[in-house]
Protein backbone atom coordinates (compact mmCIF):
# COMPACT_ATOMS: atom_id res chain seq x y z
CA UNK A 1 0.00 0.00 0.00
CA UNK A 2 0.86 3.34 -0.96
CA UNK A 3 0.47 6.78 1.29
CA UNK A 4 2.17 9.24 -1.02
CA UNK A 5 -0.47 11.69 -1.35
CA UNK A 6 -1.05 11.42 2.19
CA UNK A 7 2.54 12.44 2.92
CA UNK A 8 2.85 14.72 0.18
CA UNK A 9 -0.20 16.54 2.14
CA UNK A 10 2.08 16.58 5.46
CA UNK A 11 4.68 17.47 3.63
CA UNK A 12 3.56 21.12 2.37
CA UNK A 13 1.80 21.81 5.87
CA UNK A 14 5.30 22.46 7.15
CA UNK A 15 6.74 25.75 7.61
CA UNK A 16 10.15 25.08 5.75
CA UNK A 17 9.73 24.53 2.18
CA UNK A 18 12.73 22.49 2.13
CA UNK A 19 12.93 20.80 5.52
CA UNK A 20 11.59 17.64 5.92
CA UNK A 21 8.29 17.29 7.58
CA UNK A 22 8.80 15.30 10.94
CA UNK A 23 6.25 12.59 11.58
CA UNK A 24 5.54 10.46 14.64
CA UNK A 25 2.85 7.81 14.37
CA UNK A 26 1.48 6.60 17.46
CA UNK A 27 0.03 2.97 18.90
CA UNK A 28 -3.77 3.36 17.82
CA UNK A 29 -6.11 2.65 21.38
CA UNK A 30 -7.89 -0.35 21.97
CA UNK A 31 -11.33 1.05 23.27
CA UNK A 32 -13.45 -2.49 22.10
CA UNK A 33 -12.48 -3.21 25.74
CA UNK A 34 -11.05 -6.37 24.47
CA UNK A 35 -7.67 -7.46 25.48
CA UNK A 36 -7.57 -9.97 22.66
CA UNK A 37 -6.59 -6.30 20.58
CA UNK A 38 -4.32 -5.28 22.74
CA UNK A 39 -1.54 -5.59 20.67
CA UNK A 40 -3.20 -4.28 17.33
CA UNK A 41 -2.75 -0.62 17.94
CA UNK A 42 1.03 -1.53 17.38
CA UNK A 43 0.72 -3.35 14.22
CA UNK A 44 -1.49 -0.61 12.61
CA UNK A 45 0.99 2.04 13.94
CA UNK A 46 3.66 0.08 12.11
CA UNK A 47 1.82 -0.38 9.03
CA UNK A 48 1.36 3.57 8.76
CA UNK A 49 5.10 4.33 9.20
CA UNK A 50 6.47 1.77 7.31
CA UNK A 51 4.13 3.49 4.34
CA UNK A 52 4.93 6.78 5.39
CA UNK A 53 8.96 6.46 5.84
CA UNK A 54 9.37 5.71 2.07
CA UNK A 55 8.66 9.06 0.51
CA UNK A 56 11.09 11.82 0.34
CA UNK A 57 10.48 14.61 2.21
CA UNK A 58 8.79 13.14 5.28
CA UNK A 59 10.89 11.96 8.18
CA UNK A 60 9.23 9.58 10.24
CA UNK A 61 9.95 8.66 13.80
CA UNK A 62 10.84 4.81 13.62
CA UNK A 63 8.87 2.90 15.86
CA UNK A 64 11.99 1.89 17.83
CA UNK A 65 12.80 5.13 19.56
CA UNK A 66 8.86 5.39 20.26
CA UNK A 67 8.92 2.03 21.80
CA UNK A 68 12.06 3.32 23.85
CA UNK A 69 10.71 7.02 24.28
CA UNK A 70 7.65 4.81 25.97
CA UNK A 71 9.39 2.77 28.13
CA UNK A 72 11.45 5.79 29.38
CA UNK A 73 8.21 7.64 30.10
CA UNK A 74 6.20 5.01 31.62
CA UNK A 75 3.76 4.97 29.17
CA UNK A 76 3.45 1.81 27.75
CA UNK A 77 -0.36 1.68 28.87
CA UNK A 78 -1.20 5.30 28.21
CA UNK A 79 -4.36 6.28 25.70
CA UNK A 80 -2.67 7.73 22.84
CA UNK A 81 -5.48 9.36 21.28
CA UNK A 82 -5.82 12.06 23.94
CA UNK A 83 -4.19 15.16 22.48
CA UNK A 84 -2.34 16.02 25.42
CA UNK A 85 -0.36 12.63 25.41
CA UNK A 86 0.24 13.08 21.80
CA UNK A 87 1.77 16.28 22.22
CA UNK A 88 4.03 15.19 24.95
CA UNK A 89 5.02 12.68 22.94
CA UNK A 90 5.66 13.83 19.71
CA UNK A 91 8.17 16.64 21.22
CA UNK A 92 10.04 13.95 23.02
CA UNK A 93 10.65 12.97 19.86
CA UNK A 94 11.39 15.98 18.54
CA UNK A 95 8.45 15.51 15.69
CA UNK A 96 6.31 18.42 13.66
CA UNK A 97 3.09 16.34 13.32
CA UNK A 98 2.12 13.33 15.32
CA UNK A 99 -0.86 10.83 13.94
CA UNK A 100 -3.14 9.71 16.88
CA UNK A 101 -5.82 6.76 16.20
CA UNK A 102 -8.13 4.11 18.08
CA UNK A 103 -10.77 1.51 17.33
CA UNK A 104 -13.71 -0.20 18.45
CA UNK A 105 -14.50 -3.66 17.70
CA UNK A 106 -18.26 -5.36 18.07
CA UNK A 107 -18.76 -8.43 16.13
CA UNK A 108 -18.81 -8.31 13.65
CA UNK A 109 -18.37 -4.70 13.24
CA UNK A 110 -15.35 -2.65 13.50
CA UNK A 111 -14.75 1.11 13.83
CA UNK A 112 -11.41 3.04 13.33
CA UNK A 113 -10.84 6.54 13.84
CA UNK A 114 -7.46 8.73 13.21
CA UNK A 115 -6.23 12.09 13.67
CA UNK A 116 -3.53 14.10 12.75
CA UNK A 117 -2.20 17.14 15.27
CA UNK A 118 -0.08 19.44 15.19
CA UNK A 119 2.27 19.63 17.75
CA UNK A 120 3.38 23.45 18.35
CA UNK A 121 -0.30 24.05 18.84
CA UNK A 122 -2.10 21.06 19.28
CA UNK A 123 -4.58 21.81 16.44
CA UNK A 124 -6.28 18.86 14.94
CA UNK A 125 -6.09 19.19 11.45
CA UNK A 126 -7.65 16.17 10.26
CA UNK A 127 -9.85 13.49 11.48
CA UNK A 128 -11.61 10.87 10.15
CA UNK A 129 -13.81 7.71 10.83
CA UNK A 130 -14.56 4.57 9.48
CA UNK A 131 -16.92 1.50 10.01
CA UNK A 132 -17.01 -1.90 8.53
CA UNK A 133 -16.46 -5.41 8.99
CA UNK A 134 -13.62 -6.75 10.70
CA UNK A 135 -13.19 -9.47 8.13
CA UNK A 136 -12.38 -7.26 5.95
CA UNK A 137 -10.35 -5.11 7.64
CA UNK A 138 -7.51 -4.26 5.19
CA UNK A 139 -10.00 -2.59 3.07
CA UNK A 140 -11.59 -0.64 6.20
CA UNK A 141 -7.45 0.46 6.96
CA UNK A 142 -7.52 1.57 3.49
CA UNK A 143 -11.14 3.79 3.86
CA UNK A 144 -9.30 5.33 6.76
CA UNK A 145 -6.27 6.25 5.06
CA UNK A 146 -7.84 7.43 2.36
CA UNK A 147 -10.70 9.44 4.25
CA UNK A 148 -7.58 11.04 6.13
CA UNK A 149 -6.11 12.20 2.66
CA UNK A 150 -9.81 13.89 1.22
CA UNK A 151 -9.47 17.68 2.26
CA UNK A 152 -5.62 18.03 2.56
CA UNK A 153 -3.47 20.23 0.03
CA UNK A 154 -2.72 18.62 -3.00
CA UNK A 155 -4.35 15.45 -2.77
CA UNK A 156 -5.98 13.59 -5.96
CA UNK A 157 -6.96 10.14 -6.58
CA UNK A 158 -7.14 7.25 -3.83
CA UNK A 159 -4.12 5.09 -2.44
CA UNK A 160 -3.33 1.61 -3.68
CA UNK A 161 -5.16 -1.33 -1.92
CA UNK A 162 -3.11 -3.40 0.45
CA UNK A 163 -2.34 -7.15 0.15
CA UNK A 164 -3.64 -8.28 4.10
CA UNK A 165 -6.95 -10.21 4.32
CA UNK A 166 -8.99 -9.70 7.79
CA UNK A 167 -8.42 -8.49 11.45
CA UNK A 168 -7.15 -11.95 12.82
CA UNK A 169 -4.08 -11.48 10.11
CA UNK A 170 -3.73 -7.96 11.29
CA UNK A 171 -3.32 -9.31 15.02
CA UNK A 172 -0.81 -11.93 14.01
CA UNK A 173 0.90 -9.67 12.50
CA UNK A 174 1.03 -7.61 15.11
CA UNK A 175 1.41 -10.07 17.47
CA UNK A 176 4.80 -10.97 16.18
CA UNK A 177 5.83 -7.02 16.29
CA UNK A 178 5.04 -7.37 19.94
CA UNK A 179 6.77 -10.31 20.66
CA UNK A 180 10.28 -8.99 19.18
CA UNK A 181 9.63 -5.77 21.00
CA UNK A 182 9.99 -7.97 24.37
CA UNK A 183 12.84 -10.02 22.84
CA UNK A 184 11.09 -13.33 21.75
CA UNK A 185 12.64 -13.48 18.60
CA UNK A 186 11.34 -17.38 17.98
CA UNK A 187 8.39 -16.64 18.80
CA UNK A 188 8.04 -13.77 16.54
CA UNK A 189 9.39 -15.25 13.70
CA UNK A 190 6.53 -18.04 13.80
CA UNK A 191 3.65 -15.88 14.49
CA UNK A 192 5.15 -13.61 11.48
CA UNK A 193 5.47 -16.86 9.19
CA UNK A 194 2.01 -17.68 9.75
CA UNK A 195 0.46 -14.12 9.35
CA UNK A 196 2.22 -14.88 5.49
CA UNK A 197 0.27 -18.09 5.18
CA UNK A 198 -2.68 -16.19 6.16
CA UNK A 199 -2.05 -13.66 3.81
CA UNK A 200 0.62 -14.26 1.09
CA UNK A 201 0.39 -10.89 -0.46
CA UNK A 202 0.95 -9.35 2.73
CA UNK A 203 4.42 -7.80 1.80
CA UNK A 204 5.06 -5.92 4.88
CA UNK A 205 4.57 -9.45 6.81
CA UNK A 206 7.33 -10.82 4.93
CA UNK A 207 9.79 -7.88 4.82
CA UNK A 208 8.94 -7.66 8.77
CA UNK A 209 9.84 -11.86 8.88
CA UNK A 210 13.09 -11.41 6.90
CA UNK A 211 14.04 -8.74 9.65
CA UNK A 212 13.32 -10.69 12.42
CA UNK A 213 14.98 -14.38 10.70
CA UNK A 214 18.31 -11.83 10.42
CA UNK A 215 18.24 -10.99 13.89
CA UNK A 216 17.62 -14.22 14.96
CA UNK A 217 20.22 -16.20 13.10
CA UNK A 218 22.72 -13.10 13.90
CA UNK A 219 21.88 -13.96 17.57
CA UNK A 220 22.34 -17.62 17.17
CA UNK A 221 25.57 -16.92 15.47
CA UNK A 222 26.99 -14.46 18.03
CA UNK A 223 26.22 -17.70 20.94
CA UNK A 224 26.64 -20.91 19.14
CA UNK A 225 30.16 -19.70 17.80
CA UNK A 226 32.86 -22.17 19.17
CA UNK A 227 33.15 -21.58 23.10
CA UNK A 228 35.80 -23.14 25.20
CA UNK A 229 34.79 -25.35 28.00
CA UNK A 230 34.89 -22.33 30.74
CA UNK A 231 33.05 -19.82 28.27
CA UNK A 232 30.17 -22.07 27.51
CA UNK A 233 29.79 -23.24 31.78
CA UNK A 234 30.01 -19.00 32.03
CA UNK A 235 27.46 -18.63 28.74
CA UNK A 236 24.94 -21.14 30.75
CA UNK A 237 25.61 -19.32 34.03
CA UNK A 238 24.69 -16.27 32.21
CA UNK A 239 21.72 -17.38 31.09
CA UNK A 240 20.25 -18.95 34.28
CA UNK A 241 20.89 -15.58 35.50
CA UNK A 242 19.15 -13.57 32.87
CA UNK A 243 15.86 -15.59 33.61
CA UNK A 244 15.03 -13.92 36.59
CA UNK A 245 13.83 -11.05 38.09
CA UNK A 246 15.45 -7.92 37.12
CA UNK A 247 17.29 -7.16 40.15
CA UNK A 248 21.20 -6.22 40.88
CA UNK A 249 22.22 -9.78 40.20
CA UNK A 250 20.77 -9.50 36.52
CA UNK A 251 22.73 -6.43 35.87
CA UNK A 252 25.93 -8.37 37.00
CA UNK A 253 25.45 -11.23 34.69
CA UNK A 254 23.84 -8.82 31.91
CA UNK A 255 27.22 -7.00 31.91
CA UNK A 256 29.10 -9.90 32.26
CA UNK A 257 27.61 -10.91 28.52
CA UNK A 258 28.46 -7.19 27.50
CA UNK A 259 31.65 -7.90 27.77
CA UNK A 260 31.91 -11.44 26.21
CA UNK A 261 30.42 -9.71 23.28
CA UNK A 262 32.33 -6.66 22.91
CA UNK A 263 35.52 -9.41 23.08
CA UNK A 264 33.58 -11.71 20.33
CA UNK A 265 33.46 -8.39 18.86
CA UNK A 266 37.16 -7.56 19.23
CA UNK A 267 38.39 -11.06 18.05
CA UNK A 268 36.48 -10.03 14.34
CA UNK A 269 38.58 -6.75 13.36
CA UNK A 270 41.48 -8.06 11.68
CA UNK A 271 38.37 -9.46 9.29
CA UNK A 272 36.35 -8.38 6.38
CA UNK A 273 33.77 -5.67 7.27
CA UNK A 274 30.86 -7.74 7.12
CA UNK A 275 32.18 -10.03 9.74
CA UNK A 276 31.90 -7.40 12.16
CA UNK A 277 28.37 -6.29 11.80
CA UNK A 278 26.42 -9.46 12.94
CA UNK A 279 28.51 -9.71 16.64
CA UNK A 280 28.16 -5.88 17.09
CA UNK A 281 24.56 -5.65 16.43
CA UNK A 282 24.54 -8.77 19.21
CA UNK A 283 26.47 -6.23 21.72
CA UNK A 284 24.64 -3.70 20.75
CA UNK A 285 21.14 -5.25 21.65
CA UNK A 286 22.52 -6.74 25.03
CA UNK A 287 23.86 -3.17 25.95
CA UNK A 288 19.73 -2.00 24.97
CA UNK A 289 18.33 -4.49 27.17
CA UNK A 290 20.92 -3.53 29.90
CA UNK A 291 19.70 0.23 29.44
CA UNK A 292 16.24 -0.66 30.15
CA UNK A 293 16.57 -2.95 32.81
CA UNK A 294 18.53 0.04 34.50
CA UNK A 295 15.61 2.31 33.67
CA UNK A 296 13.30 -0.28 35.02
CA UNK A 297 15.20 -0.39 38.20
CA UNK A 298 15.10 3.26 38.24
CA UNK A 299 11.18 3.16 37.99
CA UNK A 300 10.80 1.32 41.03
CA UNK A 301 13.11 2.89 43.27
CA UNK A 302 12.39 5.63 45.91
CA UNK A 303 16.43 6.69 45.86
CA UNK A 304 18.10 9.49 43.45
CA UNK A 305 16.69 9.04 39.56
CA UNK A 306 19.41 7.35 37.93
CA UNK A 307 21.17 6.20 41.00
CA UNK A 308 24.27 4.13 40.63
CA UNK A 309 23.42 0.53 40.84
CA UNK A 310 25.62 -1.32 42.98
CA UNK A 311 25.72 -4.90 41.58
CA UNK A 312 25.61 -8.07 43.53
CA UNK A 313 28.40 -10.64 44.28
CA UNK A 314 28.52 -12.81 41.37
CA UNK A 315 28.82 -16.76 42.14
CA UNK A 316 32.15 -17.44 43.20
CA UNK A 317 32.39 -20.54 40.43
CA UNK A 318 31.49 -17.65 38.05
CA UNK A 319 33.89 -15.19 39.44
CA UNK A 320 36.38 -18.02 39.45
CA UNK A 321 35.63 -18.23 35.20
CA UNK A 322 35.98 -14.20 34.66
CA UNK A 323 39.35 -14.33 35.78
CA UNK A 324 39.98 -16.93 33.49
CA UNK A 325 38.68 -15.50 30.83
CA UNK A 326 40.06 -12.35 31.59
CA UNK A 327 36.78 -10.78 31.65
CA UNK A 328 36.01 -7.65 33.84
CA UNK A 329 34.20 -8.08 37.09
CA UNK A 330 31.20 -6.20 36.94
CA UNK A 331 30.77 -2.70 38.93
CA UNK A 332 28.24 -0.09 39.97
CA UNK A 333 27.45 1.94 36.53
CA UNK A 334 23.76 4.01 35.86
CA UNK A 335 21.81 4.34 33.07
CA UNK A 336 23.16 7.24 31.68
CA UNK A 337 26.90 6.01 32.04
CA UNK A 338 25.70 2.81 29.87
CA UNK A 339 24.23 4.68 26.89
CA UNK A 340 27.27 6.90 26.71
CA UNK A 341 29.10 3.91 26.40
CA UNK A 342 27.38 2.32 24.10
CA UNK A 343 27.68 5.66 22.16
CA UNK A 344 30.98 5.88 22.33
CA UNK A 345 30.91 2.07 20.75
CA UNK A 346 28.60 2.61 18.18
CA UNK A 347 29.34 6.44 16.99
CA UNK A 348 33.37 6.45 17.52
CA UNK A 349 34.53 2.72 18.00
CA UNK A 350 35.23 2.56 21.31
CA UNK A 351 35.39 -1.04 22.49
CA UNK A 352 35.22 -1.95 25.85
CA UNK A 353 38.22 -3.87 24.89
CA UNK A 354 42.22 -3.34 26.93
CA UNK A 355 44.06 -2.88 23.50
CA UNK A 356 41.59 -2.41 20.87
CA UNK A 357 41.95 0.58 18.74
CA UNK A 358 38.90 2.59 17.75
CA UNK A 359 36.91 1.19 14.62
CA UNK A 360 34.47 3.21 12.74
CA UNK A 361 31.38 0.88 12.79
CA UNK A 362 29.51 3.79 11.96
CA UNK A 363 30.86 3.50 8.33
CA UNK A 364 30.03 0.05 7.98
CA UNK A 365 26.53 0.83 8.96
CA UNK A 366 25.43 4.22 9.11
CA UNK A 367 22.25 3.12 11.10
CA UNK A 368 25.06 2.68 14.02
CA UNK A 369 25.39 6.51 14.44
CA UNK A 370 21.81 7.50 14.01
CA UNK A 371 21.11 5.04 17.23
CA UNK A 372 23.83 6.73 19.05
CA UNK A 373 22.99 10.48 18.28
CA UNK A 374 19.14 9.58 19.56
CA UNK A 375 20.98 7.75 22.63
CA UNK A 376 22.72 11.01 23.35
CA UNK A 377 19.47 12.93 23.05
CA UNK A 378 17.66 10.60 25.60
CA UNK A 379 20.69 10.90 28.22
CA UNK A 380 20.63 14.87 27.98
CA UNK A 381 16.55 14.19 28.38
CA UNK A 382 17.76 12.15 31.62
CA UNK A 383 19.90 14.59 33.12
CA UNK A 384 16.93 17.09 33.29
CA UNK A 385 14.91 14.27 34.42
CA UNK A 386 17.46 13.24 37.04
CA UNK A 387 17.45 17.05 38.56
CA UNK A 388 14.16 17.63 38.73
CA UNK A 389 13.91 14.56 40.87
CA UNK A 390 16.94 15.33 42.96
CA UNK A 391 15.77 19.12 43.30
CA UNK A 392 13.07 17.58 45.49
CA UNK A 393 14.96 14.91 47.10
CA UNK A 394 17.30 17.60 48.53
CA UNK A 395 14.56 19.73 49.38
CA UNK A 396 13.05 17.54 51.44
CA UNK A 397 16.00 15.80 53.08
CA UNK A 398 16.87 19.78 53.61
CA UNK A 399 20.21 19.53 51.73
CA UNK A 400 21.22 22.70 48.66
CA UNK A 401 19.41 22.34 45.71
CA UNK A 402 22.55 23.70 44.18
CA UNK A 403 23.66 20.01 44.29
CA UNK A 404 21.53 19.38 41.94
CA UNK A 405 22.32 22.18 39.54
CA UNK A 406 26.45 21.07 39.36
CA UNK A 407 24.95 17.26 38.79
CA UNK A 408 22.75 18.50 36.02
CA UNK A 409 25.32 20.65 34.34
CA UNK A 410 28.24 17.92 34.77
CA UNK A 411 25.40 15.46 32.97
CA UNK A 412 25.23 17.50 30.03
CA UNK A 413 28.39 18.63 29.51
CA UNK A 414 29.67 15.28 29.10
CA UNK A 415 26.62 13.96 26.85
CA UNK A 416 27.57 17.17 24.68
CA UNK A 417 31.21 16.42 24.47
CA UNK A 418 30.29 13.01 23.53
CA UNK A 419 27.65 14.88 20.67
CA UNK A 420 30.95 16.89 19.66
CA UNK A 421 33.05 13.91 18.98
CA UNK A 422 29.98 12.18 17.01
CA UNK A 423 29.92 15.78 14.71
CA UNK A 424 33.61 15.81 14.66
CA UNK A 425 33.55 11.47 13.47
CA UNK A 426 31.11 12.50 10.71
CA UNK A 427 32.94 15.83 9.28
CA UNK A 428 30.89 18.70 10.98
CA UNK A 429 33.63 20.31 12.71
CA UNK A 430 31.55 23.42 12.99
CA UNK A 431 28.75 22.00 14.70
CA UNK A 432 31.16 20.67 17.27
CA UNK A 433 32.58 23.71 17.83
CA UNK A 434 29.41 25.31 18.20
CA UNK A 435 28.62 23.35 20.68
CA UNK A 436 31.64 23.21 22.78
CA UNK A 437 31.50 26.64 22.69
CA UNK A 438 27.85 26.83 24.17
CA UNK A 439 29.04 24.87 26.53
CA UNK A 440 31.67 27.22 27.70
CA UNK A 441 29.54 30.13 27.76
CA UNK A 442 26.83 28.13 29.77
CA UNK A 443 28.67 26.66 31.95
CA UNK A 444 31.88 28.96 33.17
CA UNK A 445 32.51 27.43 36.44
CA UNK A 446 31.97 23.82 35.54
CA UNK A 447 35.13 21.64 36.23
CA UNK A 448 35.12 20.29 32.82
CA UNK A 449 35.53 23.90 31.30
CA UNK A 450 39.41 23.33 30.93
CA UNK A 451 38.92 19.94 29.21
CA UNK A 452 36.15 21.56 26.82
CA UNK A 453 38.61 24.22 25.86
CA UNK A 454 41.02 21.83 24.96
CA UNK A 455 38.58 19.70 22.56
CA UNK A 456 37.99 22.98 20.90
CA UNK A 457 42.10 23.83 20.36
CA UNK A 458 42.25 20.04 18.90
CA UNK A 459 38.96 20.27 16.54
CA UNK A 460 40.73 23.94 15.37
CA UNK A 461 43.74 22.60 14.61
CA UNK A 462 42.58 19.39 12.68
CA UNK A 463 45.21 17.48 15.06
CA UNK A 464 42.22 15.77 16.88
CA UNK A 465 44.20 14.72 19.72
CA UNK A 466 43.88 15.88 23.36
CA UNK A 467 46.92 17.61 24.97
CA UNK A 468 47.41 14.65 27.36
CA UNK A 469 47.78 12.53 23.72
CA UNK A 470 44.34 10.97 23.93
CA UNK A 471 42.64 10.93 20.48
CA UNK A 472 39.62 13.01 20.21
CA UNK A 473 38.07 10.68 17.50
CA UNK A 474 41.15 8.04 16.55
CA UNK A 475 38.65 5.42 14.68
CA UNK A 476 39.59 3.94 12.23
CA UNK A 477 37.51 2.26 8.71
CA UNK A 478 37.01 -1.51 9.16
CA UNK A 479 38.39 -3.48 6.31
Amino acid sequence: MSLLRFCLALAVLSSTAHAATTISVLYFDNDSGDPAFATLGKGLADMMITDLSNVPGIQVVEREKLEALLSELKLQRTRYFDPKTAQKIGKGLAAEYVVTGSFVSVSPMMRLDVRLLRISTGEIVKAHQVTGKKDQFFDLYQRLCAGMLDGLPQVVGRPKATGGADVKTALDYAEALDLRDRGDLKGASQKMQKTMEQAPGFGLAKSRYMQIMKELYAAKDVRTEALSGSEKTLSDSIDRHLAGPVDETRIAYRMIRGSMLAKRVAAKLSGPGAQIRAPLMAYQKNQEALIRELVAIDARTEVEYNASIDVKTVDYKDADLLRELSIPYPSSTTGNTVMLQLVGTLGLGYLPVDGVKPVCFSKLDPSFMITARALVKLVLQRVDKKAAHNRELYKRNKQPAAWADNEQASGIIDAVQTEAQLDVADGKREAAIAKLQGLLQKYPKARQFQETEQMIRAVLDGSDKLPDGRPLVGCENPK
